[in-house]
């Protein structure tokens, strides 16, 4: 990596991926790998993963607690990477 060269549309995508994979964990990066190459959509199906699983530990608030760190990350990303689809890449 070099930091005296502009950013590439690759290593975006690859930060992404990265990203997505350590907020949410593998097991839900390998269940939306249909989704690789379109970071947005991937966040947003990490996203209603994570509703899911948030539903059902109500009860409790620990992994409720924990899920809402993971949703608040993932929103943080997908701003992330709207800003990234909407560069003009050379």
């Amino acid at each position: 990596m070099s930091y005296t060269n502009e950013t590439t549309r690759p290593e975006i995508d690859r930060a992404l991926k990265q990203l997505v994979s350590v907020i949410v964990g593998g097991k839900y990066a390998r269940a939306t790998k249909d989704f690789i190459d379109d970071p947005c959509e991937r966040i947003k199906q990490c996203h209603k993963l994570c509703i899911t699983e948030q539903a059902q530990s109500f009860g409790n608030q620990e992994k409720s607690s924990q899920i809402q760190r993971k949703i608040d990350s993932l929103n943080s990303l997908y701003a992330l990477a709207r800003l990234a689809d909407e560069v003009e890449w050379d």
